[in-house]
């Protein structure tokens, strides 16, 4: 998991490395980065995954909370009130909500607008591997493509999310809420 975890910290890394320094849209970037970790995926393991997800793993997604909840849904709980936390109520969230939707301006209040774009992207990556340690769990076995349905989803959420953000960018409560 460990393995995994540092994985998803050096791909987001090397995404908001590509997005901030090399200019490259975030969406290429994104999309250039996760065909070549599928296709080093498919080098390096010959076609065919290699291991097994013990037993004792797949207790976080078979296992639930006085038999009224899962585990997994805890964790994604408790994930998702962290985040909400993070961007809405804590400053370091609003620098980050301004750096994405207006970098120029972030700078121009001092606001380290690349630095922060590049921690969004680790931690959506840490997210992301979160999610794959988790289906991992779940399905009970290594396989190469098993996320892949989920890419259509993802491509469409970050569309639909990017038009929303720049919409909401001209309400006035959202320039309130980045102060």
């Amino acid at each position: 998991m460990a393995a995994t975890l540092g994985a998803g910290v050096l791909v987001g890394l090397i995404n908001g490395f590509m997005a901030t320094k090399l200019r490259i849209p975030a969406f290429l970037a994104t999309l250039a980065t996760s065909l070549i970790i599928a296709g080093l995926i498919i080098y390096f393991t010959g076609g065919s995954p290699r291991g097994s997800v013990p037993a004792g793993f797949r207790a976080i997604t078979e296992s639930w909370l006085a038999g009224l909840v899962p585990y997994s849904a805890i964790i994604w709980l408790v994930l998702l009130a962290a985040t909400l936390f993070l961007v809405h109520f804590t400053m370091l969230g609003r620098k980050m909500l301004l750096s994405g939707a207006n970098p120029t301006a972030a700078r121009h209040s001092g606001i380290p607008a690349d630095a922060l774009v590049i921690l969004s992207f680790v931690l959506c990556s840490v997210l992301a591997s979160i999610g794959g340690i988790l289906l991992s769990a779940i399905t009970g076995m290594a396989s190469i493509g098993v996320g892949n349905a989920y890419t259509l989803d993802s491509l469409a959420a970050a569309v639909i999310g990017g038009a929303i953000l720049q919409a909401a960018c001209s309400c006035r409560w959202v320039r309130w809420l980045v102060r």
